[in-house]
């Protein structure tokens, strides 16, 4: 999804973001899991969290506008608890 959308992630957020998706795949406390539409959630969240953040930065550039970070899981996931 992300490259569809012409975002970037480093190699420690892609996995992350694997593992995010495999917990939610694998836990008993989403029983109700709908593969792609949790997925999908969990993406609009990634970019909520993306533009939270650039939204400090003046004029972010054109690499910045289209990176999703660590902090921006990091950010829903604490949300989330």
């Amino acid at each position: 999804m992300c490259n569809d959308l012409s975002y970037t992630v480093d190699d420690n957020t892609g996995e992350f973001m694997n593992t995010l998706v495999s917990h939610f795949s694998n836990s008993r406390q989403c029983q109700n899991f709908a593969n792609a539409r949790t997925v999908r959630n969990l993406f609009e969240s990634i970019e909520l969290a993306q533009a939270e953040r650039l939204s400090s930065i003046l004029s972010p550039s054109k690499e910045e506008l289209s990176k999703i970070c660590l902090d921006d899981l990091i950010k829903i996931i604490i949300k989330k608890a």
